[in-house]
């Protein structure tokens, strides 16, 4: 996980940086001893070398020199003149100290340093192993930026003062005159300069610009200390000045390239601009190119550390793995030396190298002394590796760490939660929630106090069984009533994914409870609101799982429309995917049922090439043919069971049997009846449904009657109604069509008595549409019976009822007008 980058300033601040040598000497061949006056000391190499800046505009030999002082690590001391003895240096340190010029003052031995004060020393010098006083303080003129000391007010800056050279003293004053002699607004810009007041120096060096040569003031200087002024401010957390600074650097370094000395600051300032901006391509080949111009430079450890990590920041991981391997093999022990480890741990786990990763996040906790001085987002996101690799026992020991050494960071937060994870991880979960209880108690209004609340939500939905303890009452409730915490973040957050997140959970745990018909609802409701939602998957899933129990409720208590309504509403959501063969064959099975034969042959077509290697497969291909059948397709269902016959022995018997059935049922339809009855016949009545078992004989008995075997197809329809449970109606129109079959059957034997009364137990149940023919055959039984009034009766019925007009006028014949059978007769002859 990427740090902020204002958090890796804070963590690895820019500061003393190893220097390669120059191969050149500084002064002459053999070496001088020499005492300066050093006035600040300071770790932030930057600020020294503005505050050096600052003396050299007043004409003073002003320069910078690097110690490392051991334990106490790098500093930068800034120092005015060298001089050959030690009480001429103090005499001018004084006179400065007295007109205003700096604060306070040592006078230091100087090794290798210019001659008689004249010589200009570079503006980076060596880097030296020199002992430093004791504690090494800054001095009130330490850095840029640093606060004016309490006793100088910040709105009346103190100009430099006019300095009279002293005899014999040196030429540290030389252009003391000439600088007197420039505009007050000039020495006030300069004065807030050195402060580090930056604005007011901006301000003033703005005024300047505007006036043009009448300041006197050089113009490439100008513009270089307006554009520092935009980088300081920057600093200071002026974003926007940063853009500003990066301007002014470009153009500086275009006008004035001979400058190379004074580019080397601006050209890294540039850099660093960039950097600051979060222009990270930009900063990478401003790094790049200062490290070719400036191999030397004092910042060329920072320029080569910054390079890697800009490498690391536009994902360039194996030229990023190069960079820091060069910066810890040139400058072992500097500043971002721990830093720089760091990224390496995770430049190779970004290119999924785990054993390498896991080797430099172990260096890395190595690098610090102690792991107290890790600063806590580095090693958060090592405690969050081990994490991700399953190493919870480690993970804890970091995330306990944390807690412990940083409990008022801001950080703390985030490893409270990380530390209950771990916990629930390791399944430890009474501490855990304990942990979680500590974070909405200390930090009830947070961010991650909400995602506490969460946690601890999820836990009582995947393990509701534990006794909670008393300890963590500031979140019993979450725990006890996961949904109630579900519906207030659902209706507390505005955060539309957040707010996908909890409905997400919250059908989970409806799930979870057993509440199939709410979680299903409540799913339905987040996949439409949210088609493309991150928790898609997850959500399809769950709606399948709550509509797979309610289809096996649905389909026991024969609901098919219920079930078949189901299917229309998660067939586009995940059902083909995630649906079972119980859930997808009860689903094709009610659409069949309700007459969608089309829908119920989509299903069985997926499932064949879903369950291609399923036990039950030969069940689905029967399905598959009866859908064929129920939409007219007779020659594909036959295609289907010859399939199924060439199987063989390897087919269930059941599945044989339900074959043999639609078969006959095919020759039926195609008044092939010898057949059709010949292969009912071969359909043994054991260890079947009764619905299907009724099916069977009723179609078996349609057969008979077709070929005029009245007598056995009566058996065969009372076979079907036999299998009516408790002598009650069977499943689905078996009962009342073999009712009417029967007396059809008797009818045409001339049995009208019992003919009758069988059409009136079929017409109980029957729709009007479909039993005219059997009110009218059952009129005239009555007729034949003699019994007129019956018949009479029946016939005013079936004219009231009926909206044809055929009908109408074959009861007034029946009632009416007796001739009238020799004008319609071929009409109703059946």
């Amino acid at each position: 996980m990427l740090f902020p980058k204002s958090r890796l300033l804070l963590i690895a601040v820019t500061a003393l940086l190893v220097l390669v040598p120059r191969s050149e000497s500084w002064g002459n061949e053999s070496g001088c001893v020499r005492y300066g006056i050093r006035v600040a000391s300071s770790k932030n190499f930057d600020g020294a070398m503005a505050l050096a800046d600052s003396f050299k505009v007043l004409g003073l030999k002003s320069f910078c020199r690097k110690v490392d002082i051991p334990g106490k690590g790098q500093w930068c001391r800034v120092f005015i003149g060298t001089y050959t003895e030690r009480e001429q240096a103090f005499e001018v340190g004084r006179q400065l100290e007295n007109r205003g010029t700096i604060r306070e003052f040592i006078v230091q031995k100087i090794s290798d340093c210019p001659e008689d004060g004249d010589g200009k020393p570079p503006v980076s010098p060596p880097l030296v192993q020199e002992e430093g006083e004791k504690g090494e303080a800054p001095s009130a003129l330490d850095i840029a930026g640093t606060p004016v000391p309490a006793d100088r007010k910040k709105d009346a800056p103190v100009a430099p003062s006019v300095v009279v050279a002293v005899k014999g003293r040196g030429a540290v004053f030389d252009k003391a005159q000439e600088v007197s002699g420039r505009s007050p607004l000039y020495r006030m810009a300069m004065a807030y300069f050195g402060s580090g007041r930056h604005q007011e120096a901006l301000t003033h060096l703005e005024k300047i610009r505007e006036q043009g040569d009448s300041s006197g003031v050089n113009l490439e200087f100008l513009l270089r200390r307006i554009a520092d002024c935009h980088y300081f401010i920057g600093e200071e957390g002026s974003r926007p000045d940063f853009l500003k600074a990066i301007t002014r650097y470009r153009n500086i370094i275009r006008d004035y390239p001979r400058s190379h000395g004074e580019n080397e600051t601006t050209l890294y300032r540039l850099a660093k601009s960039y950097e600051y901006s979060k222009l990270y391509y930009e900063a990478l080949g401003e790094f790049e190119n200062f490290s070719f111009q400036y191999p030397q430079s004092v910042y060329i450890s920072e320029a080569i550390f910054m390079t890697a990590q800009m490498r690391y920041f536009t994902e360039q991981y194996a030229e990023a793995t190069k960079k820091l391997k060069e910066y810890l093999s040139r400058f072992p022990g500097a500043e971002h030396e721990g830093v720089a480890t760091f990224y390496l741990a995770e430049c190779y786990l970004q290119v999924r190298q785990y054993d390498d990763a896991g080797a430099w996040y172990e260096r890395t906790l190595r690098e610090w002394s102690s792991l107290e001085k890790i600063p806590p987002p580095i090693l958060m996101r090592v405690g969050e590796y081990y994490f991700q690799v399953g190493e919870y026992g480690r993970a804890l020991e970091i995330f306990s760490l944390c807690v412990n050494l940083f409990p008022e960071e801001k950080d703390c937060k985030k490893a409270l939660i990380m530390l209950a994870q771990a916990l629930m991880k390791a399944d430890r979960l009474p501490p855990s929630l304990k942990v979680l209880g500590v974070l909405l108690e200390r930090y009830p209004e947070s961010e991650e106090a909400q995602k506490g609340a969460i946690l601890i939500a999820d836990a009582g939905v995947e393990k509701p069984e534990l006794k909670v303890p008393l300890y963590i009452l500031s979140g019993m409730g979450h725990y006890r009533e996961p949904i109630h915490t579900y519906d207030e973040m659902i209706d507390k957050t505005r955060d539309l994914d957040a707010r996908e997140a909890f409905i997400y959970r919250k059908v989970h745990a409806l799930a979870e409870e057993g509440r199939y018909q709410e979680a299903f609802a409540c799913c339905d409701r987040l996949l439409a609101a949210s088609p493309q939602g991150m928790y898609r998957d997850g959500a399809e899933k769950d709606l399948i799982r709550s509509s797979a129990h309610l289809v096996d409720d649905y389909y026991s208590k024969q609901d098919y429309l219920a079930v078949s309504e189901l299917y229309f509403k998660t067939y586009e959501n995940g059902l083909f995917e995630n649906g079972g063969f119980d859930l997808l064959f009860k689903m094709g099975s009610s659409l069949g049922k309700i007459g969608l034969a089309d829908s119920a042959s989509g299903v069985f077509e997926k499932m064949l090439v879903r369950f291609s290697d399923h036990k039950e497969r030969d069940k689905i291909s029967l399905a598959a043919a009866n859908a064929d059948y129920q939409r007219g397709l007779y020659e594909r269902a036959e295609d289907r069971l010859e399939d199924l016959c060439a199987v063989g022995v390897h087919v269930e018997e059941e599945v044989m049997e339900g074959a043999s059935k639609l078969a006959g049922d095919i020759y039926c339809r195609r008044n092939q009846f010898s057949e059709a009855v010949s292969l009912y016949s071969k359909v043994p009545d054991v260890n079947r449904d009764a619905s299907k078992l009724a099916d069977i004989y009723k179609g078996y008995g349609d057969s008979l009657k077709e070929k005029g075997k009245y007598g056995s197809a009566v058996k065969m329809y009372q076979e079907a109604l036999a299998q009516c449970p408790g002598g009650g109606v069977c499943p689905g129109p078996v009962f009342e069509e073999s009712c009417l079959e029967i007396a059809d059957c008797f009818y045409r034997e001339g049995d009208y008595e019992r003919a009758n009364t069988m059409y009136e137990k079929g017409l109980n149940g029957t729709a009007e549409s479909k039993d005219v023919w059997a009110v009218l055959n059952m009129c005239r039984g009555y007729l034949n019976m003699g019994d007129k009034l019956a018949a009479e009766k029946n016939f005013s019925a079936l004219k009231e009822k009926s909206v044809d007009k055929f009908w109408k006028d074959v009861a007034d014949y029946y009632l009416n007008n007796e001739t009238w059978s020799e004008k319609y007769g071929e009409y109703i002859h059946r």
